[in-house]
């Protein structure tokens, strides 16, 4: 199965740095109406309960809910004949080709980093609105880089699907799956390399870090110097 990229979820995702604060109730742009996922779901919801893929209890790490560690800088690390991943174990990389499934209620919690692609990846979750799929790292000031070569691309497929906390840098694009439905990009940087621009074009502003930024619920472009509005706006649902 091949995926186009959505032309309006590319804009949204590629175009647009969103910084928030958790602590402010959301509030929409005039005329566009409250997304009906993404805004208020979190992991903490699988808290205590059962995976019922993987017919076990949540892990906690100590940043909330678990089913499946990622870490690429630990010295264990390996997806051989490790499905899931553990602290003392993590998977090396989410993928183990170019695609990975997840069923309803997995929650990826993603260490360490970069990881580098070079080819699309696709992520399609099995997701509903009651068991949503988290793909994340775990501080939102300390994001998890995802790199791609040659403008390589991520591709959020299937449903129910929030990806947060990410970096993706040089090249790595961000699309919404041919027939996916509520997928929610938030508390992510997408950004390139300033040497890797095309000539004429101008160099963007460098991403000022979370914990520095006078006005933690701005939104502005990364490729302009237009400014909007501030809001809670750390997140659009992209549906194909």
């Amino acid at each position: 199965m091949s995926f186009k990229p959505n032309r309006t979820a590319t804009i949204i995702l590629l175009s647009i740095l969103f910084t928030v604060s958790t602590a402010q109730a959301y509030d929409p742009p005039v005329g566009i109406p409250v997304p009906p996922f993404g805004i208020d779901e979190s992991h903490t919801m699988y808290a205590g309960q059962t995976y019922a893929s993987g017919g076990f209890t949540y892990h906690d790490a100590g940043n909330g809910p678990f089913t499946h560690y990622v870490d690429n800088t630990h010295p264990a690390a390996t997806n051989v004949n490790n499905p899931y991943g553990m602290p003392d174990k993590p998977r090396k990389d989410l993928f183990d080709n170019a695609a990975v499934t997840l069923p309803a209620g997995s929650v990826v919690e993603i260490h360490g980093g970069p990881y580098d692609y070079s080819e699309l990846q696709t992520i399609t979750a099995q997701g509903t609105a009651a068991a949503p799929v988290f793909v994340r790292a775990v501080d939102p000031n300390k994001k998890v880089q995802i790199r791609g070569v040659n403008r390589n691309r991520l591709a959020g497929a299937g449903s129910y699907l929030i990806i947060e906390n990410l970096e993706f840098y040089r090249g790595m694009a961000v699309y919404s799956g041919e027939k996916s439905n509520c997928i929610a990009v938030r508390f992510c940087e997408v950004h390139n390399d300033p040497a890797a621009r095309l000539p004429g074009w101008p160099v963007a502003p460098a991403c000022t870090p979370a914990s520095t930024r006078q006005t933690p619920s701005s939104t502005r472009t990364t490729s302009t110097t237009t400014t909007r509005p501030a809001r809670r706006a750390g997140l659009r649902t992209a549906t194909a």
